[in-house]
C-alpha cells in the first residue's frame, strides 16, 4: 500500500518531461480514481474528482494541461462539454473561484485537444515544467 507521499509523487509525474512517465502516472490516476465511475451518468462526480486532484495535488498553474493530455484517451468525461459548461454557470455547485479557473483551464485544454492545438506551456530557458516544479518545492522546503 502506498503512502500519501508516494501517491503525491506519482501524481506529480503527470507533468514530467518524459511522455512514458506522464502516461504511466495518468494510468495510475485513471485506474485508482476514475475507472470505477467512468460513466456518462457520473460526469459531474468525475469533474469534481478531477478538480480536486488538480487543486490539491499541485500548486502548478498548468497542471490541467498535463492532466487533460494524459487522461484524454481514457477519461471520456473530458469530451462532455455540456456538463463542464453547466458546472461553470450553475452557482448551486458551490465551486470556489480557484476551482472555476481550473475548470475553465480544463475546458480550454479540451477544446485545444479536439482541434489538435498544442496544449503545453512553452519551456523557458530549456527548463522543463517538472524541473521548475521541483525547484519551487525545494525552495519552499528550505
Amino acid at each position: 500500500i502506498l503512502s500519501d507521499q508516494d501517491i503525491d509523487r506519482i501524481y506529480s509525474c503527470v507533468s514530467d518531461a518524459n511522455n512514458s512517465i506522464r502516461q504511466a502516472a495518468a494510468n495510475f490516476i485513471f485506474n485508482s480514481v476514475f475507472a470505477c465511475i467512468n460513466t456518462r451518468k457520473m460526469s459531474i462526480e468525475n469533474f469534481k474528482l478531477l478538480l480536486k486532484i488538480i487543486e490539491e495535488k499541485s500548486g502548478h498553474p498548468f497542471l490541467a494541461n498535463y492532466v487533460v493530455n494524459a487522461l484524454w484517451v481514457k477519461l471520456k468525461v473530458l469530451r462532455d462539454w455540456s456538463t463542464m459548461i453547466r458546472l461553470l454557470v450553475d452557482d448551486s455547485f458551490g465551486f470556489t473561484r480557484k476551482q472555476i479557473v481550473i475548470l475553465v483551464r480544463i475546458l480550454n485544454c479540451c477544446v485545444k485537444k479536439v482541434n489538435d492545438v498544442p496544449i503545453f506551456v512553452i519551456n523557458v530557458n530549456n527548463k522543463t515544467e517538472t524541473e521548475k516544479l521541483k525547484s519551487a518545492v525545494k525552495e519552499k522546503s528550505i
